[in-house]
C-alpha cells in the first residue's frame, strides 16, 4: 500500500511539474511586452495615416481594473467605396493574432483605413502596453470593452468586427451574440484556427495541450452566427492550416446567403493580402514580389472585403445617397 501511495505521489509531482513546463496557455498568448512610448505617431512613416487621426489611449476593460491599450483611427469617408453609404459610419473592430502586439499588426490596421473605414485595434491583456494577464475569458472581455467604446462615438454607427489568426475567437464570440451586440452588421475572419486543441496539435504540442485551459472553440461559436461572415484562408498557411478554414466554413456556409470563402492559393500565414509568387513554403514580404504585383494583390483584397460590406448594405436596401 505504501508503494502504491508512494508512486501516486510521485507521479502527481511528475505531473505538476511537467504541467508548470509545458502549460499551454503561454504557448498560445505569444505576447510581446511594449510600453506606450514605443507607439510613436508622431512619426512621418505611418502607411500613409495621418498622425492627428491616430488616438491612442487606456480603457479599463473588465471587472479587475485592468487597462488595455486602444488605438483608433478616424474614418477617411472619402476612401470608402461608392456603393457603400458613407451615412451608415461602419467601423471595423480588429483583434489581432496571438504573436507579438499592436506594433506588429500596423500595416493591415493601414488597410482598412485605406478603405475609408473607422479602425480600432486593440492589445488584449498582457499584451503590449496593456495590464493583466491574458486568458480566454480576458481575451472576450477585451473585445468587449472595445465594442462599448465604439458604441459611445458619435462618427461609428455599425461595426463590423474582424478577426486575423486567434483574432478570430473574439471575433465569433462578438458575433455569435447579437441580442448582446446589436450594431455588428457583418463579421470577418481570416486564417482562423477551429479550436485552440487543435492549433496546439497540429503545432506538435501535444503535451502542452494536456494543460491548456483555453479552448477557443470557434467551430461551436460559428453555429450560432447568422451574420453575414467573409471568410479567407491561404492554401499554403504552415501556422493554420487551411483544413481548419474548410471546416469552419462546412459549419458557416449555410447560416446566411451572403457568407464567402475565399481559399488563397499559395498564401501562407498572415500575407494573403500579398501571396508570394516565389515561394508560398513561407512568410513574404512585399518586396519579394516583381514591381506591381504587390499593389494589384493589396487592390484585390481590399475588393474582397468593400463588395461584402457594400452587397451587407445592399441586402439591407440602404443605398448611399451621397451619390
Amino acid at each position: 500500500m505504501r508503494k502504491i501511495i508512494g508512486f501516486a505521489v510521485i507521479g502527481c509531482t511528475c505531473a505538476a511539474f511537467w504541467g508548470c513546463i509545458l502549460r499551454g496557455d503561454p504557448i498560445l498568448f505569444a505576447s510581446r511586452p511594449a510600453s506606450m512610448s514605443d507607439y510613436d505617431f508622431t512619426r512621418s512613416d505611418l502607411d500613409g495615416i495621418d498622425p492627428d487621426r491616430i488616438d491612442s489611449r487606456k480603457v479599463v476593460s473588465g471587472s479587475n481594473g485592468k487597462s488595455i491599450h486602444l488605438i483608433t483611427v478616424e474614418a477617411a469617408t472619402e476612401k470608402l467605396d461608392p456603393t457603400i453609404p458613407q451615412s451608415a459610419r461602419p467601423a471595423v473592430l480588429y483583434s489581432h493574432g496571438t504573436g507579438g502586439n499592436m506594433l506588429d499588426y500596423w500595416h493591415r490596421l493601414a488597410y482598412f483605413e485605406d478603405m475609408g473605414f473607422l479602425v480600432a485595434m486593440y492589445d488584449y491583456r498582457g499584451y503590449g502596453a496593456s495590464e493583466g494577464r491574458t486568458t480566454e475569458e480576458n481575451v472576450y472581455e477585451d473585445a468587449e470593452t472595445v465594442y462599448r467604446e465604439l458604441e459611445k462615438r458619435e462618427d461609428v454607427g455599425d461595426i463590423l468586427p474582424f478577426g486575423f489568426s486567434m483574432g478570430g475567437a473574439p471575433t465569433a464570440h462578438l458575433c455569435s451574440q447579437p441580442d448582446k451586440f446589436p450594431r455588428i452588421i457583418g463579421c470577418f475572419t481570416e486564417s482562423t484556427f477551429e479550436t485552440a486543441l487543435r492549433f496546439m496539435n497540429e503545432h506538435k504540442r501535444r503535451l502542452s495541450s494536456w494543460y491548456l485551459k483555453s479552448e477557443m472553440d470557434n467551430a461551436s461559436r460559428f453555429e450560432k452566427i447568422s451574420l453575414p461572415m467573409l471568410m479567407m484562408h491561404g492554401t499554403a498557411d504552415g501556422i493554420v492550416s487551411v483544413g481548419n478554414g474548410d471546416d469552419l466554413w462546412d459549419v458557416i456556409e449555410g447560416n446566411n446567403d451572403l457568407n464567402r470563402y475565399f481559399r488563397i492559393e499559395g498564401a501562407n500565414h498572415g500575407n494573403i493580402p500579398v501571396p508570394s509568387m516565389r515561394d508560398p513554403s513561407r512568410y513574404s514580404h512585399p518586396d519579394e514580389l516583381p514591381a506591381g504585383d504587390a499593389e494589384a494583390y493589396e487592390d484585390t483584397y481590399k475588393k474582397r472585403i468593400s463588395d461584402f460590406v457594400a452587397q451587407i448594405y445592399a441586402d439591407r436596401g440602404i443605398e448611399n445617397t451621397e451619390l
